[in-house]
């Protein structure tokens, strides 16, 4: 499970300029200093550093550790809350006198209910059926599966703010990404990034120049396998045993910034990839018969 991130109530009900000065742990005092001395626009308050603000009395660095301590304390209580809810819910399901779930309100955890034993149920004042009857419980796929409430973060204001950095970057690495398949899909005449197979024609007539010009001369194992096979069984193999390498049309680059640039050692004019271009080149034939029907 993710766990989630810790925003202060107050900073999420509050005007945008208030609320940027409460992530940063500013009192009252210090956000009525600062509107005195005009700070009147978010963007004008985010520009200003650290230095700028001790400049203006306030210790900006010790607001943001007193921040991130009472925020640390409100998470924990209501961390402690939520677990003791989730508890308490899986026992809704366990069928136990309410004797038993009196006594079973100072388990606090859902691993302290796992490791419950006999002797601990008694001495919580547990009758000896609903021992029996917890303990079938305890063992069932249901408890045991649970997952634990995860604690939220509770981060200081820089921290949110590499933190939304970093999740706009990835968003535009993804964005990029998709511009990158997309043109290689324009190029090659597929969506999905891998070099197409030849054509029915193509495996009948021409079974060896078939694997051949798929697997091209990068795999050299594989090609010289597939050329033999197709030579013994001509197009019985093509058509019937022999399944297609996926080969990329083009290697995926984590930094790309959306410019479409084929390597040139990898490329010809026709489109095809490494010795594949090559047989387009020198035997131009084989591409009317390679082409989509």
């Amino acid at each position: 499970r993710s766990t989630s991130v810790y925003d202060d109530p107050a900073v999420a009900g509050a005007d945008p300029l208030t609320a940027a000065m409460l992530r940063h742990g500013l009192a009252e005092e210090d956000m009525a200093k600062l509107r005195a001395e005009g700070v009147s626009s978010v963007e004008f308050f985010q520009s200003l550093s650290d230095e700028d603000l001790a400049a203006s009395g306030i210790d900006v660095e010790k607001r943001r550790q007193e921040k991130l301590a009472r925020d640390n304390v409100t998470v924990i209580e209501h961390h402690a809350l939520q677990l003791e809810q989730q508890v308490q819910s899986v026992l809704d399901c366990g069928g136990l006198q309410s004797t038993a779930r009196q006594a079973l309100t100072a388990i606090a955890t859902i691993d302290e209910l796992r490791e419950l034993d006999p002797m601990t149920m008694g001495k919580l004042g547990i009758g000896v059926v609903d021992r029996k009857n917890l303990q079938q419980f305890i063992a069932t796929e249901y408890v045991q599966s649970v997952v634990p409430v995860p604690r939220p973060l509770v981060l200081t204001e820089p921290q949110w703010e590499a933190r939304e950095q970093q999740k706009v970057q990835e968003q535009l690495h993804q964005q990029n990404l998709r511009i990158h398949m997309e043109r290689i899909a324009a190029v090659s005449g597929r969506n999905d990034g891998f070099k197409e197979e030849p054509n029915s024609c193509m495996k009948c007539f021409c079974p060896v120049m078939s694997t051949l010009l798929h697997n091209g001369l990068d795999n050299p194992t594989t090609t010289v396998v597939d050329c033999c096979a197709a030579w013994w069984l001509q197009c019985l193999y093509t058509r019937c045993c022999w399944k297609p390498m996926q080969i990329p049309i083009a290697p995926v680059d984590p930094a790309y910034t959306g410019e479409f640039k084929p390597n040139p050692l990898k490329y010809c004019c026709t489109g095809k990839r490494g010795s594949g271009a090559c047989f387009a080149c020198w035997f131009p034939w084989t591409m009317m018969l390679h082409h989509d029907e």
